[in-house]
């Protein structure tokens, strides 16, 4: 067996090894959410909360049966919601956003998300997108709480 080289050619055995195995393709969904550090957050093009984690959760104050009722704008702040849904259509279209100069695909940036209660929370987020076979855009979104400590590995 030869060494893996690069994470693409490593996603790219990972997909062949489950092509015929959706069990064991969702069962690694699952750990790789489980396990992150970071609260992450799954959506469609629309703006559908597909999937989260349970941090995502914990930072946002909803039931993990809540998830299938909320749009990503039910996170955002009122004030920027039209921003908001304007960055999602670019990032549907060119594949990338930036907000204030900054682009999430290259690098976290510091806003405000919306707890449940209300509450205004500044969140370091970091966003990929990615289009399905049939063209349909989706986007994972990781976010820490800004002035979270992120793992070091000397822990």
């Amino acid at each position: 067996m030869s060494l893996v080289t690069s994470n693409s050619e490593l996603l790219d055995r990972l997909i062949a090894d489950m092509a015929a195995d959706h069990a064991s393709f969702v069962a690694i969904v699952e750990a790789m959410l489980s396990s992150s550090f970071d609260s992450v957050i799954m959506s469609d093009g629309y703006g559908f909360i597909q999937c989260w984690n349970e941090r995502a959760a914990k930072l946002f104050g909803y039931e993990e049966e809540e998830v299938r009722t909320l749009v990503l704008t039910d996170l955002v702040p009122v004030r920027y919601r039209r921003r908001h849904s304007a960055a999602i259509a670019d990032m549907n279209h060119e594949g990338s956003v930036s907000f204030d100069g900054k682009d999430f695909a290259l690098g976290s940036a510091c806003v405000s998300g919306l707890h449940k209660n209300g509450t205004e929370i500044p969140v370091n987020i970091r966003i990929g997108s990615y289009r399905a076979k049939s063209g349909a855009a989706h986007h994972v979104a990781f976010i820490q709480r800004a002035g979270e400590r992120t793992y070091s590995g000397s822990d």
